[in-house]
């Protein structure tokens, strides 16, 4: 009885002191400074320290190319285009040095943050700083910066494959499935536009620092309509196709040694942390390597989103490159024309979890009206969404496994079926010589597991179409 007594007065007594502890605690645990490194060693722990390694026979390499405004083109004139340039390289063949410079997946730290932050709406900024740019900005690439082109003896060119981004997009949110091309032997360019649909971007060679993300929500204040929208949408898919089309003339200088464009490529936007602005880490002669490497005949598309919509209105306008081939993957069909066809031999892949029924219906109405081409072909893949063609699902891995990705595909097995869904269509329709560097991937076996088309893939989208999403 005295005990209990004693421990009551001594509760009396100590409890106010205690609660102030705790308290101070609780504060302590929320100043800024100590919560954010809280939170970066918290989610260090459990993002992934790189990207997954390349499925193809190569290793890969990269370069950010920027170029001065481009006088000749009327849209471009007071920018140039920013691209990132994915290449095979040897094998285990990476010299120390670089290999000690695996790369940020986010480049220039929180200027790319920064914009992936104000394209979500709805989202504190202090509470996305403390939740996913610790996660974002430790996430590596699993290619090599500036590494010697591969050395091939079996074939002197490399097929080009041009990829465009969707919305709030830039040149490194899908470094997964460009690398995995460039693993199988490919050139791949990939866009950065700059024509307000990435989540931001700077033309530092134009003296432009910043081009912010145009949100929807503030387009329709001020075009009130929505063909003034379209019309708006339409300019920017002009603008992106201008960007390729130009992207393609700097290939071309570059292939055959353009004195004056290699002394304007020189450059490039640094990997390295403490580099923010436009360094010279590319020199001419490591430009030089890539001499008569551009295999011109063998130009293929690659599109996302409104990446999708860019190549349906690249395909339509006039005098364009003969391209052997597109992938088109769930294309925003919106601000595309009625009248356009497909004219190249062209795979349209669904993610199962993402259209909805005005999308699903345009996007099939082009298809069929080519139906009489067989090169045109409509595919699902049952499990995946939208964005399981960029590298988020790697990034956030762990927070997708609890919360919206519960339940479908990993991001893993995803791009793995794309890969080989990808390739092995390219390779039905690259025409390459005896001994080349493109093989049939066979990681997966039969595709028609994971892999529906034409009324079947229909029918599976039918039973998963949305209501029609807003657009940010």
């Amino acid at each position: 009885m005295y005990s209990i007594a004693f421990f009551c007065c001594l509760f009396q007594l100590w409890w106010p002191l205690g609660l102030c502890l705790v308290r101070w605690s609780i504060k302590a645990m929320l100043h800024p400074f100590l919560l954010y490194h809280f939170t970066f060693i918290l989610l260090k722990m459990f993002s992934p320290k790189k990207l997954p390694n390349y499925e193809g026979p190569y290793s890969v390499g990269y370069i950010d190319l920027e170029s001065a405004p481009i006088v000749s083109n009327e849209t471009l004139s007071n920018q140039g285009v920013l691209f990132r340039m994915f290449y095979p390289i040897e094998k285990h063949a990476i010299p120390k040095s670089l290999k000690e410079e695996k790369s940020h997946w986010m480049p220039l730290n929180k200027f790319y943050f920064n914009g992936y932050i104000d394209f979500l709406t709805g989202v504190p900024s202090f509470l996305s700083y403390l939740l996913l740019f610790p996660a974002m900005y430790s996430t590596r690439l699993s290619a090599t910066f500036a590494s010697p082109l591969l050395n091939s003896t079996n074939q002197d060119k490399f097929p080009i494959i041009i990829f465009s981004h969707g919305l709030a997009g830039m040149r490194t949110s899908y470094s997964t499935m460009c690398g995995n091309l460039a693993s199988r032997g490919n050139i791949v360019i990939s866009l950065e536009h700059g024509d307000g649909s990435a989540c931001i971007t700077q033309r530092l060679k134009s003296n432009i620092h910043k081009i912010s993300y145009l949100k929807t929500r503030k387009q329709q204040k001020l075009y009130k309509t929505e063909e003034a929208i379209k019309k708006w949408r339409q300019t920017q898919l002009n603008f992106r196709c201008q960007e390729i089309l130009e992207t393609l003339n700097i290939l071309k200088k570059l292939d055959n040694v353009d004195e004056d464009m290699i002394n304007e490529l020189v450059g490039d936007i640094s990997p390295s942390k403490k580099t923010k602005n436009l360094t010279s880490h590319l020199t001419k002669e490591f430009l030089k390597q890539f001499q008569s490497k551009f295999d011109f005949d063998n130009i293929g598309l690659l599109g996302h989103s409104f990446g999708g919509a860019t190549l349906l209105t690249l395909m339509n306008m006039p005098k364009v490159p003969n391209f052997k081939y597109s992938i088109i993957l769930d294309p925003w069909m919106f601000p595309v024309e009625k009248g356009f066809t497909i004219s190249i031999p062209t795979l349209t892949v669904q993610s199962s979890h993402f259209h909805w029924k005005d999308n699903l219906e345009s996007m099939i109405d082009m298809v069929y009206k080519e139906k009489n081409n067989d090169n045109v072909h409509f595919a699902v893949i049952d499990g995946t969404r939208h964005d399981h063609c960029s590298d988020f699902g790697f990034i956030f891995n762990n927070l997708y496994s609890y919360t919206f990705y519960r339940g479908i595909r990993t991001a893993k097995e995803a791009h793995m079926i794309m890969h080989q869904l990808f390739y092995d269509f390219i390779i039905k329709n690259t025409i390459v010589d005896e001994g080349t560097l493109l093989e049939e991937s066979s990681t997966l076996g039969d595709l028609e597991k994971y892999v529906m088309y034409d009324e079947d893939a229909q029918n599976l989208l039918d039973q998963y179409v949305q209501p029609f999403p807003t657009v940010p």
